[in-house]
């Protein structure tokens, strides 16, 4: 950009140098360059210009300047404006690629949701109903030892029964009678023999219901140890639950905190680029504009000699609209794109609200949790 209008200004300089003495029009030592301050420096720069050619009209412009029009005139054309469509066109792109940093972010969200985030509700999924398996047959242990604990009871109350009923009958005469008992000349020996068989009776009993109890008390004792072993291994289960649901959390948690920070980068470069990308446009249409005017002023110098034709000439130029022609260059951004909203981060291993089993079964609960912490 800076060589073509270096070029311009050279060019114009010698048409100056061919005219007479006094007339600088576009000498390169007093023009404003077209790249620098549209905003500001174009104006003046044009209405310096236009001044500069209703000049010429006094002395007309000769005819070995005519050429030297038309470089310019092409240049203008061919040249910078095709420049400033350029710079359109880079803007139209960098925008298309900063709105796809937007949609990149959107879809390794996405990707993750269906990746490392369903690889982990999977393997959380499974370690809950292996757990939840688990408990059902704690309970079912629980239940066979709470149904032999019922049984050990009753077998105990047999016992103690057959227990004072040796006691009782082992107090009745003729149980226990002195050393030198007269068991020849006794009365009461046939008494004494239906208590010592009542007796020998309530022994057996006891013996019976003994072995029972201690039985029972046995099959208790080895089903509470297989209950407290199922329990250790469901306890296990749920830990692995645990892991495997903080697992799943973090995922979660991950590719939102990815996504928000993708989505935050994208937005301060995309809205970043909003104030140049404003002001380069307001000054691309501005340029385009000063462009089509000059262009109107060389034909102007081309076709009319007298001032004051030129002079009307000039105005007319003034007068043309180039909005219509101008708007192509003209760039306005789209607003910044919303956010999406990730999926909420589902409760950790510990929280109270965290889903075990969809109920526990009798006799089981939790074991000791093991906590997991998020970033």
């Amino acid at each position: 950009m800076v060589k073509i209008f270096a070029a311009i200004s050279l060019a114009c300089s010698t048409v100056g140098a061919s005219r007479s003495e006094g007339t600088h029009l576009l000498q390169t030592s007093g023009g404003v360059h077209l790249e620098n301050d549209a905003s500001g420096n174009r104006a003046e720069y044009l209405a310096s210009m236009k001044q500069e050619i209703l000049a010429f009209a006094k002395a007309g412009v000769p005819e070995s300047a005519q050429a030297f029009l038309d470089t310019i005139k092409e240049k203008l054309v061919d040249d910078v404006k095709p420049v400033i469509t350029a710079e359109y066109d880079l803007h139209v792109q960098a925008h298309a690629t900063y709105l796809a940093s937007f949609t990149t972010a959107t879809e390794a969200y996405n990707t993750a949701k269906a990746g490392a985030i369903a690889t982990a509700n999977a393997q959380a999924a499974g370690a809950k109903g292996l757990h939840s398996d688990c408990r059902d047959v704690e309970s079912g242990d629980y239940t066979t030892h709470t149904t032999c604990v019922g049984e050990q009871a009753t077998a105990q109350e047999n016992y103690d029964d057959d227990f004072q009923d040796v006691r009782n009958s082992g107090a009745a005469s003729g149980i226990c009678v002195a050393s030198d008992y007269d068991w020849r000349n006794s009365a009461s020996l046939g008494t004494y023999e239906t208590h010592a068989n009542s007796y020998h009776t309530a022994i057996g009993e006891l013996i019976t219901t003994r072995g029972l109890l201690n039985a029972k008390i046995d099959e208790c004792d080895g089903l509470l140890t297989d209950l407290n072993t199922q329990r250790d291994t469901c306890d296990g289960a749920q830990n692995t639950f645990e892991g495997k649901s903080c697992l799943a959390s973090g995922a979660y948690q991950s590719a939102a905190a990815t996504y928000t920070s993708s989505y935050d980068s994208a937005k301060g470069v995309f809205e970043g680029a909003f104030a140049s990308w404003d002001e380069q446009s307001g000054d691309r249409v501005a340029q385009c504009k000063l462009i089509n005017t000059l262009v109107c002023y060389i034909d102007a110098l081309k076709n009319h000699d007298d001032e004051a034709d030129l002079t009307a000439a000039a105005g007319e130029c003034d007068a043309e609209n180039h909005d219509a022609d101008c708007a192509a260059v003209f760039f306005a951004h789209d607003a910044t794109p919303a956010p999406i909203t990730p999926d909420a981060v589902p409760v950790a291993p510990c929280d109270g609200s965290f889903h075990y089993v969809d109920a526990w079964p009798l006799g089981t609960g939790a074991g000791n949790c093991n906590a997991c912490t998020l970033g």
